[in-house]
């Protein structure tokens, strides 16, 4: 029997859904479940909480950015203007 070289597993291994951050001009606005591929990142990352600010705000987005790819990112970064 093996264990591995932290003694742990990680949460993938377990298949625990991850978490990635949205970001709306810089600030912290959502935290979703990781977009699996397949996913449309662009429709994902538009929670409720996105869309009220965009509103709110009057603002429309110019670029919709996964860090570090389309595939499981850790952060998404939306780039606005008013």
């Amino acid at each position: 029997m093996s264990k591995s070289t932290t003694g742990s597993s990680t949460s993938w291994s377990r298949g625990i859904p991850t978490q990635t951050k949205v970001y709306v001009d810089g600030f912290r606005i959502d935290t979703i479940d990781t977009p699996k591929l397949g996913d449309n990142v662009e429709e994902v990352v538009m929670t409720a909480k996105v869309r009220a600010l965009l509103e709110e705000e009057d603002r429309k987005v110019v670029k919709i950015q996964a860090v570090p790819t389309n595939v499981n990112p850790r952060f998404i970064i939306i780039t606005t203007e008013m």
